[in-house]
């Protein structure tokens, strides 16, 4: 994936390509440092799989995930009707006001309330969603530290100390269930990425949100009838 990724263009990665096959798609605690890692594991028929990429293109980052199986498999085909539903659900609920925090609660109800537990504690900052920048050209794009690239650690982690600090205007880059993330969404591109699971099979989607005042969107479909 990352030399086809380079060869159509990519100039560095957000964070480098992971691919999760069967039971490493559901994890449901905190993952240690190596858990998110491609593995050796080999896909085998009706074993749920997800692949996430993010590469830099021009220095505009394109984070984004998808769901499958490989071959039948109930639990992804009733997974992607519930992130389907999720996925006409948040821009409404971010552009009638909610906050991230109220946000992240609105998605693990309905996820439970579909019979799946919420993967979202396996994430860094147990986020629902982060800010996506634009890096200028530089060699700390292509730098890997943990799976990211030295860019994205230091301004996702330098705009997370930066939210705590008296009168900064940028905000908390993430959402997820905390009191510092009880405020809405600021304007900009957020990568969202609801991620679940039920008996050892997860699913996940993950796309770009684009946030102003005029609302929210998804980027892939435009601005649409706002």
């Amino acid at each position: 994936m990352e030399e086809r990724l380079e060869a159509d263009g990519a100039r560095g990665f957000f964070h480098k390509p992971l691919v999760w096959f069967g039971e490493r798609t559901a994890p449901t605690t905190p993952r240690t440092r190596t858990d998110a890692f491609p593995s050796a594991k080999v896909l085998e028929d009706g074993m749920a799989a997800i692949i996430d990429a993010a590469p830099l293109v021009d220095g505009y980052t394109a984070d984004v995930s998808v769901s499958f199986a490989c071959g039948e498999n109930a639990t992804v085909s009733r997974g992607k009707v519930v992130l389907a539903e999720l996925r006409m659900a948040i821009p409404k609920w971010v552009s009638g006001g909610r906050t991230a925090r109220l946000v992240c609660q609105e998605v693990e109800r309905h996820v439970v309330s579909a019979g799946f537990a919420s993967c979202q504690k396996s994430y860094l900052f147990d986020a629902l969603a982060h800010r996506v920048y634009r890096f200028p050209p530089s060699p700390l794009t292509r730098c890997p530290l943990l799976g990211m690239s030295a860019a994205s650690i230091l301004r996702l982690f330098g705009q997370a100390f930066r939210a705590k600090l008296p009168g900064d205007a940028a905000g908390w880059p993430f959402w997820n269930d905390s009191s510092v993330a009880d405020l809405r969404p600021g304007p900009g591109l957020w990568s969202v990425e609801p991620h679940f699971a039920r008996g050892g099979v997860g699913v996940k989607q993950e796309e770009l949100l684009v946030i102003d005042g005029r609302g929210a969107w998804w980027l892939a479909d435009g601005p649409g009838d706002l």
